[in-house]
């Protein structure tokens, strides 16, 4: 079966609606608009490189830091520290900015599986995904730290090579042979490298993700999966998708740069730039588990409606014997899955044990 681009465009839209406005509940909204925040950290990630711009080289003299204790006559250094001290502060704010950075990619790999619960079952909760997701998110951030180190290693590797060609000219600084040939190995390498991280990325949030969600496994069980299911049947309309993506991409920067404007930057603020936004991140998201319900029932996403909790909501279909909602922990007036007394079948008086 060939799959299609537009109906799932379509499809999307129509869940969207679905999940945010029939019925419209305002703390529902919220609950998803927190979900898709903390999905949002995957994407993010901190940027050091700001630690390490130290400007230009220092001047002769013994001149000191200008603007800091130390200067003419000091010590020399900012603030009257050693250059040992130095180092170590900042060793010290390296590694609790990558301490930080890693807790934030941990919570975004949890709340990524919570997101697409709360899609797929039209819901607004973050406890019940929160623990009933943790082993496939515990495996996306696992993947994505190894995957990480991984590919900063190469482009470092790739980058120090640049370095050596164009060493000689470096020395005389001057730009000569050995300089042009560093930036020719360093387009014709790091540039082909990005590339591949960027469709690598593009893989796992559109299909390796929904496929841990739906399948319950792994994140190395689920490219595998991804890799003899979807890709290779249906290599073709992958590439379609991914081209239509980026169309999309551009008409939800289009809407999001319109709404930023319309609400005085309110969309920059964390969290509630999210919460306005809503409709663009489920509708994104929702595309993608659109696009693999294509192949085949066991690929559905989508659940149909069932017992919900009165309160919050919450999806209770296949709890069986629970007496309590998981999410909010209001009781439910009959344990899900068991046969109300008056529907059960009477019993045999002659039926012995």
């Amino acid at each position: 079966m060939a799959l299609q681009i537009l109906e799932p465009f379509n499809q999307s839209i129509q869940h969207t609606k679905k999940v945010l406005f029939r019925p419209f509940d305002l703390g529902r909204w919220f609950t998803i608009g927190f979900c898709a925040w903390i999905s949002s950290f995957l994407e993010g990630g901190g940027n050091f490189s700001g630690i390490w711009n130290m400007g230009g080289r220092g001047g002769g003299g013994g001149g000191g830091w200008p603007g800091f204790p130390g200067g003419q006559g000091g010590s020399g250094q900012p603030f009257g520290l050693s250059t040992s001290t130095l180092i170590a502060i900042v060793a010290l704010l390296v590694l609790l900015g990558i301490a930080v950075s890693l807790v934030f990619a941990w919570v975004g790999a949890r709340g990524r599986f919570m997101f697409i619960d709360n899609i797929a079952r039209s819901r607004g909760a973050v406890v019940a995904p929160w623990r009933e997701y943790r082993p496939q998110g515990n495996s996306l951030f696992l993947f994505l730290l190894v995957y990480g180190i991984a590919f900063f290693l190469v482009m470092i590797v790739l980058l120090a090579v640049a370095g050596v060609i164009a060493l000689p000219d470096i020395r005389a600084r001057s730009w000569g042979p050995a300089a042009t040939m560093a930036v020719v190995v360093g387009a014709f390498t790091v540039v082909p490298l990005g590339l591949v991280g960027a469709l690598v990325s593009f893989v796992l949030h559109n299909f390796v993700v929904p496929t841990m969600y739906l399948w319950r496994v792994g994140a190395m069980e689920a490219w595998r999966i991804v890799r003899i299911e979807v890709l290779g049947p249906h290599l073709g309309a992958c590439v379609l998708y991914f081209l239509f993506r980026i169309v999309i991409f551009i008409g939800i920067g289009i809407v999001a740069t319109g709404l930023t404007c319309a609400t005085c930057c309110m969309t920059a603020i964390p969290y509630l730039g999210t919460v306005i936004l809503l409709p663009l991140f489920v509708f994104s998201q929702s595309y993608a588990l659109m696009f693999l319900q294509q192949i085949g029932p066991q690929w559905s996403f989508v659940q149909e409606e069932g017992l919900r909790c009165e309160r919050c909501h919450y999806d209770l279909t296949g709890l069986v014997g629970a007496d309590r909602c998981p999410e909010c922990g209001l009781p439910i007036a009959q344990p899900v899955g068991e046969v109300p007394p008056t529907e059960r079948p009477p019993e045999d008086p002659e039926a012995t044990v």
